[in-house]
């Protein structure tokens, strides 16, 4: 497994981090919460070390199975990230006080004593920054959690959260077909040494290419309502799939293993969270990791992508 800094934290992470809102059940069907626990023990096996959860998925109930997963490891080799602010009824709230009891009820699920990482999940725009910055720093002084961190922020955002405290990853979407990052979330986070875990690196399993212009996804699989699942976006993206297969054919390699090469293969990125419901799955993309792709195959993946 390959290692990378994490920004300012001095935290060491494997290039690929274990996302658990596949463990969800109620967005993506019962598998991957049968899986659950056979997926964490492999991926601690298979060296990986960064792990990825929130309240909203599940409600909680994949803080538990990630808890559980990790109980018998030792707990100072393994870094831990939450994302905070949804509540029961769906709302969202990044309130001081609401912050600093999620912290609470999560260590307790997740049988821990601290959170490595504590993200805002998203913006909360009813609640000053300032406030939200203020309940992470007591939960940092109490040595509840090791560092603050933010998902689906602007650089905006984040500049604004930074002039009340440290804000040290940045979470965000990033892939072959998003790109939007790369115009001055990336630049930002390297020049301020933000540590950097994109999600959705593999496009929901777009790029496992077990998709077929057939496929229709059943109401409670997240992928029915995603418009790159639709219509003919969904048959355009599987003619670019098979496209960059051939690519990828060239290093012995998958195209979910070429698109987290590609977002590896930016310096700045300190590791890609892939979601995963089995060992297999888990097992592919790790081959995505240690590798490079040449400049000449990356200038070919570029005509690709624009031709669409």
């Amino acid at each position: 497994m390959e290692y990378r800094r994490l920004g300012s934290t001095g935290l060491k992470v494997s290039s690929l981090g274990l996302g658990t809102f596949p463990f969800d059940s109620n967005f993506w069907g019962p598998e991957g919460n049968e899986n659950a626990t056979q997926v964490i023990k492999k991926a601690v096996n298979l060296g990986i070390n960064y792990f990825n959860s929130a309240y909203e998925y599940g409600k909680g109930h994949c803080e538990i199975v990630l808890g559980e997963g990790l109980k018998q490891v030792r707990r100072d080799k393994m870094i831990i990230a939450i994302k905070v602010g949804y509540k029961d009824d769906g709302t969202f709230d990044l309130s001081r006080d609401y912050i600093l009891s999620s912290c609470e009820a999560t260590l307790k699920r997740l049988q821990a004593d601290h959170i490595d990482i504590f993200l805002f999940h998203w913006p909360d725009p009813r609640t000053p920054i300032k406030e939200s910055m203020r309940a992470m720093l007591e939960l940092k002084k109490q040595k509840l959690i090791r560092f603050i961190g933010a998902s689906n922020f602007s650089v905006a955002r984040l500049k604004a959260a930074r002039q009340h405290g440290p804000v040290e990853v940045a979470e965000f979407y990033y892939s072959l077909l998003t790109r939007e990052p790369e115009k001055e979330l990336l630049s930002f986070c390297k020049k301020n040494n933000i540590g950097t875990t994109p999600f959705k690196v593999i496009e929901r399993g777009l790029f496992t290419g077990r998709f077929d212009r057939d496929t229709i996804f059943p109401s409670g699989d997240v992928r029915a309502n995603d418009q790159k699942f639709q219509g003919k976006r969904f048959l355009y993206n599987l003619k670019m799939t098979e496209q960059l297969k051939l690519i990828a054919k060239r290093y012995g390699r998958t195209v979910a293993q070429l698109a987290i090469a590609w977002v590896l293969s930016r310096k700045e990125i300190s590791t890609c969270l892939v979601g995963i419901q089995k060992v297999e799955e888990l097992e592919e993309d790790i081959d995505g990791v240690g590798w490079e792709i040449s400049k000449k195959d990356k200038k070919e993946i570029e005509k690709i992508l624009s031709s669409g």
